[in-house]
């Protein structure tokens, strides 16, 4: 270890020899010490061995810059720094030892944050929120359109699904004295939807059709439809029963039964990307001047 205030004073030969070793010394450690040079220089190096950095003096001569940390267990070289200036537009990156890039020091744009395929650029707070923009699925998703088709997939990566399937409302019946003219409706189809690795087996019935007064049955309505499968059911709450016709409230005839409705939840890793495989009952026609039943429907909801 040595520093030196790098002045050879006048002496005698063997002193004047003996400050030269000491100064050059000095020099080749780099004022290798445990304490910083008590006479500095602007542009001076010291290796503080204190702390295993090498500092160089400033301009100014005013202040130690930490130019690195020296790791001296495993033999390497420590960046210690605020501020990392690239040599070019290019950029700065990082490469492990055998000289494949790891890191680019650069931020990615949006359109790579986006595409999320690149493994090296860098991620700011804005490119980060705009990449979950752009890519994030928002759940749950509620679907409840689905009154024509025949398939749904789930999207991937669902954990969950709730079906409500509805059966088609039955159609109106008509009681008409001026024409002694009456007519039933007919009941509204059965709505299903199957997927066998989910064990979905789902079949919603559909209203009974409204009858005349002529034939009454429980006060004046036909029962539910019976047979529905596959999840839990409530009678009557699926798709609305067509309206009835009647010129003469004393023998009165009857609107359709409103549909049933049957609901499944079906959880699990395999839930995504699944389809369903379904089909619509169309709702009960109407007699003469009754009017036909609400369409049959599946709601989905997806989490």
């Amino acid at each position: 270890m040595a520093t030196h205030d790098y002045v050879i004073d006048n002496q005698s030969a063997p002193s004047a020899r003996s400050d030269i070793n000491n100064v050059l010394q000095a020099i080749v450690t780099n004022n290798s010490n445990t304490s910083a040079p008590s006479v500095t220089y602007a542009g001076m190096w010291w290796l503080d061995t204190t702390n295993n950095y090498l500092k160089l003096r400033d301009k100014d001569n005013a202040d130690w810059v930490i130019v690195g940390e020296l790791d001296v267990t495993n033999d390497r070289w420590k960046l210690i720094s605020d501020s990392i200036k690239a040599a070019s537009a290019g950029g700065i990156d990082v490469l492990n030892s055998s000289g494949t890039k790891i890191i680019d020091l650069q931020v990615a744009s949006q359109a790579t944050a986006e595409a999320g395929t690149n493994n090296t650029e860098l991620m700011t707070p804005l490119r980060t929120a705009q990449a979950i923009a752009e890519n994030a699925v928002s759940y749950p998703q509620v679907i409840t359109t689905l009154t024509s088709g025949t398939t749904y997939t789930i999207p991937s990566g669902a954990q969950a699904i709730l079906i409500r399937a509805s059966g088609g409302g039955g159609g109106g019946g008509h009681r008409r004295i001026t024409n002694n003219s009456s007519g039933e409706g007919l009941p509204g189809a059965n709505t299903t939807v199957t997927n066998a690795t989910l064990g979905i087996s789902i079949t919603a019935k559909g209203g009974q059709g409204g009858i005349t007064a002529t034939g009454v049955v429980y006060g004046g309505f036909m029962d539910y439809l019976t047979g529905d499968t596959g999840g839990d059911v409530q009678r009557g709450k699926g798709a609305g029963g067509g309206s009835a016709y009647s010129d003469n409230y004393d023998t009165a005839a009857f609107a359709g039964r409103s549909a049933n409705l049957v609901t499944k939840y079906v959880t699990g890793s395999s839930v995504g990307g699944q389809t369903l495989t379904y089909s619509i009952g169309a709702g009960g026609a109407g007699s003469a001047f009754g009017k036909q039943g609400e369409t049959g429907y599946i709601e989905i909801t997806v989490w």
